[in-house]
């Protein structure tokens, strides 16, 4: 390979790794906080922050800086989490809202099913009639997969993120139901 082909592909590698960091980001009063942008959703910024309970943070654009603004809209961050990610609907992004606030209790086992797993994390979101979590595994998908090492992780949203690395799946959330399929 040309050197300078390697050096596009050294620079390029790079920079999409310097999205996925954490970054400090200030507000219009001046305070910081160090998180990474996962994206806007519904009239918000949200941001995971950087310290180990990985918290979700949800800001009015209007409460951000100009500058940091700037970085969005040039897409020079870009949002970890696709849009298309959720539908607008208020139970997909109260879903996805829970899937970052809820703890784990438990790590799930090497040897749990797929299904069993994703199961047991959904049991860790608290659920009323109004807002059952439903999972659609898609067709594909093999039901009775497991993992090779336990998965554990502050979130929800940390465990499925895991889950799905593990087994090459993708996930969204379609009007409050946690879609699974193969990448």
């Amino acid at each position: 390979m040309p050197h300078s082909l390697n050096t596009l592909c050294l620079l390029l590698l790079c920079s999409l790794s310097l999205n996925a960091e954490p970054r400090n980001w200030t507000s219009t009063s001046g305070s910081k906080i160090e998180a990474t942008y996962l994206g806007s959703f519904d009239e918000d910024l949200w941001f995971e922050s950087a310290n180990d309970q990985r918290q979700l943070l949800k800001m009015p654009a209007k409460y951000i800086s100009a500058a940091d603004l700037a970085l969005i809209e040039t897409k020079e961050v870009s949002p970890q989490i696709d849009p298309k990610t959720i539908d607008s609907t208020d139970a997909s992004i109260s879903l996805l809202e829970n899937l970052f606030k809820t703890k784990v209790t438990e790590p799930i086992g090497s040897t749990a099913p797929l299904e069993a797993a994703l199961n047991s994390l959904v049991d860790n979101i608290p659920q009323t009639d109004e807002s059952k979590v439903a999972i659609k595994l898609h067709r594909k998908v093999d039901e009775a997969a497991t993992r090779t090492e336990t998965i554990t992780g502050p979130t929800v949203y940390a465990c499925l993120q895991s889950l799905a690395e593990a087994h090459e799946l993708k996930w969204s959330i379609r009007k409050g139901t946690l879609n699974v399929r193969p990448r």
